[in-house]
């Protein structure tokens, strides 16, 4: 008998049925391979191993069905020839629209296909709805790592990516770096925003060139030592930044923010906290470094609750309530909501502070994100933020 036909017969087998008699993986296995057979393009070779590895494992638990599975097994007989696949191995360029991705294909290789997830995450790779491909964004990262995966598997790579390969490869990372250290550039521009910006009366101190690195995209040598919360915050690597709430006072740091010449500045409160015992942290603040106008704090709580009243009364009695202008020096926002007008000024922070919370999707947030210093000033280190100053 055919190993096709006995296929068949084993799962058409109704006394008893052979589900009850292997496991659930490989009787759903056996059945796909059935109505493969079944199929006018007939099975591949791989499936046609996988089809009689099934059997022999499971000849003692299908002696119901068949006596003797090794008669058939051990010398197969197939009613027609294996469909041959073409083996794929292919990496290229895809165009759609008006974005373009690097495109992974192959035929099924459960050993490629590890050797991919395995740096997916790293590579941002991601598997198309087909299932028969993957897709990476066109990136000089992915060029080089995926053809430094791919190669040694003989995939067939296009030209136009081989090209961009051995460019990128010849790059000496010491020579790119070189040319936007602050030193070597020649382009004047960013001094001539940094001048306007900071005053054309300020000393340009090293805290301060190396707090703007990341505002105008060069690099500085040497850190200024990080034995102040103002060095900690220009020595800092990323855009958001962790001030612990334990170890710094407020004032701390809007001494620092002052010295960095970070004003305006953005505070956001969180609407679940005890809003009034932050704004008087803030007037404590900002009182102890003397900005005692043009404060505007554009939200109110609700007077039917007593932090509410007082919340409201301390603004009031404070005069938090500045008209929003150029002139404006500091701004506090609920940190869920956005007023309209906020949008329609031409009002932008220079820093953000955000009390006792972590800033995270929403209008505030996104207005957050077009300045590149935000601070969480708070008891614990955000989960997703891991760059502290204790």
């Amino acid at each position: 008998m055919n190993i096709d036909i006995l296929l068949t017969n084993i799962v058409s087998n109704q006394t008893p049925k052979f589900e009850t008699l292997v496991s659930t993986r490989d009787a759903r296995t056996l059945k796909s391979l059935a109505n493969d057979v079944a199929h006018f393009h007939f099975i591949t070779e791989s499936q046609g191993n996988l089809i009689l590895k099934i059997l022999k494992e499971n000849s003692k638990k299908l002696e119901p069905i068949i006596n003797d599975m090794s008669v058939y097994t051990d010398n197969p007989v197939w009613s027609h020839s294996f469909r041959y696949v073409k083996p794929v191995r292919k990496m290229s360029i895809v165009q759609e629209f008006s974005d373009s991705y690097i495109s992974i294909e192959f035929t099924f290789c459960s050993l490629l296909r590890n050797t991919i997830q395995k740096v997916a995450q790293e590579l941002d790779i991601t598997l198309l709805a087909s299932g028969k491909s993957y897709a990476a964004p066109l990136s000089e990262g992915n060029i080089v790592g995926l053809c430094d995966l791919l190669l040694p598997h003989n995939f067939e790579i296009d030209q136009e990516i081989l090209d961009y390969y051995t460019t990128i490869k010849s790059w000496s990372k010491e020579g790119v770096t070189e040319q936007f250290h602050i030193t070597s550039i020649t382009n004047t521009n960013f001094q001539k925003h940094l001048t306007q910006e900071i005053g054309t009366n300020v000393a340009l101190t090293d805290p301060i060139i190396n707090d703007r690195s990341i505002r105008y995209q060069y690099l500085v040598s040497n850190s200024v030592p990080s034995n102040t919360l103002t060095a900690n915050i220009a020595n800092r690597q990323t855009v958001k930044v962790w001030v612990d709430s334990t170890q710094y006072t407020l004032t701390e740091v809007f001494k620092s923010l002052i010295e960095l010449k970070r004003t305006p500045i953005l505070v956001t409160f969180d609407p679940f906290n005890e809003n009034i015992k932050d704004l008087e942290m803030l007037a404590t603040a900002l009182d102890n470094v003397n900005i005692t106008n043009n404060v505007g704090i554009y939200f109110r709580l609700p007077n039917a609750k007593e932090s509410g009243r007082l919340f409201n009364e301390l603004i009031s009695l404070r005069q938090y309530n500045a008209m929003l202008d150029d002139t404006t020096v500091i701004v506090g926002l609920e940190s869920q909501k956005l007023p309209k007008f906020i949008l329609k000024n031409n009002w932008k922070p220079m820093a953000v502070v955000t009390l006792n919370n972590i800033l995270r999707s929403g209008k505030v947030a996104a207005l957050a994100s077009n300045c590149d210093l935000i601070i969480s000033y708070f008891n614990r280190e955000p989960i997703i933020q891991r760059h502290t100053w204790e």
